[in-house]
Parts: structure tokens; sequence; C-alpha cells
């Protein structure tokens, strides 16, 4: 429901037409979808079985896949900015975890890697005379990337300072132990 508040609700602040609205809630809701169903078929075809998680992810993986360009494209492009959107999600998700690089609610794949594949399709699959925007189809798309990348490079940069600052402030101390250990070492005291 959150993301018909954001998605809809942002676009009727801006542009005050229900027309713009119930085109952002329908690509919103038709990316979710196909999300989700490729995530069913996909795992099903993968792993032999339906995993619950995996098809919540995939629209999880629609739904910010459509956040940048849902004002600006038909929902054929909705659909498959969602089905790229799981496909990409998987892939990561499937890397992340064959390098053992934790990350136990999926966040890098779905709002890092979908977000950057959003902002790639919201100028690949933009119609003009939807989005008002007078700049061809490479031009909007090169600048949707330049965008992606400074986003990119701006979240990496700060994360790469906020991590030295606490190496050196805390001088190496945080350490990550388990609830199950913490837990047991309070029983033997």
């Amino acid at each position: 429901v959150g993301w018909y508040g954001f998605n809809c609700g942002s676009v009727g602040a801006i542009v005050h037409t229900v027309d713009s609205v119930a085109r952002v809630a329908l690509n919103t809701t038709v990316s979710a979808i196909v999300g989700a169903l490729a995530g069913a078929v996909a795992v099903y075809v993968h792993r032999g079985i339906f995993i619950v998680d995996v098809v919540l992810m995939g629209i999880l993986a629609g739904l910010v896949s459509v956040t940048a360009g849902a004002p600006y494209m038909a929902a054929w492009g909705a659909a498959i900015c969602g089905f790229v959107g799981f496909f990409v999600y998987y892939a990561v998700d499937l890397l992340l975890q064959r390098f053992e690089i934790d990350d136990p609610v999926s966040a890098f794949p779905i709002h890092g890697c979908c977000g950057f594949w959003g902002l790639l399709a919201a100028g690949l699959l933009q119609f003009p005379s939807l989005s008002g925007a007078p700049k061809p189809y490479g031009v909007q798309l090169l600048m949707q990337l330049i965008g992606g990348l400074i986003i990119a490079a701006w979240s990496l940069g700060l994360a790469i300072v906020c991590f030295l600052v606490i190496k050196k402030t805390l001088r190496g101390s945080i350490r990550l132990v388990n609830a199950e250990h913490e837990f047991m070492e309070e029983e033997e005291e």
C-alpha cells in the first residue's frame, strides 16, 4: 500500500492530473505482478519448488524497478521493467550467495541493482508523449545512466568514509556474535 502512496501521491502532487496518477497506479501494479510471476516461474524452473520469499522479492524488484519511470511508460514498459527487475535481483542475489557476501534482506540486489535498472528503464522505455521530455531516447538514457553512476559513486564514497571512521574510532573492536552464543554465555554465569 505504501508504494502506491509514494508513487501515485508524488506524481499527483506534482502533476495534479487524474490520468497521470492512474497511469502510475497501473504501471506500479503491472510491474509488481510481472516481477512476482517471473519469480514464481524462475525459482520453480531453477530449484524445482515454489519459494514464497523469492516471489515476494519479485514483487519488490518490480516495485523498485518501475518507481523512476512509472509516470512515463506504457503498461507494456512496466511489464518489461518488472520482468527484467526480477532477473537483476535474482542474478545479483545468487552472486552474493556464491561469494558468501552477507546480505540477509537482499537490500543491495533489490534497492541498489533494481534501482539502477529502474533508472535506465526510465530512459529506455519512456514515451516522449507521456514524459513531455523533448529529448530523444539516447540522450535521456545517457542522462539516466550518468545520474545512476553519480548516485552509486556518492553512496560508495560516503560508505567508505563512514567505515574508515568507524574502523579508526573503534579500533577494530566491533565483533559479531550470534545471539545463541551470547545466550549460552549468560547461562554459564
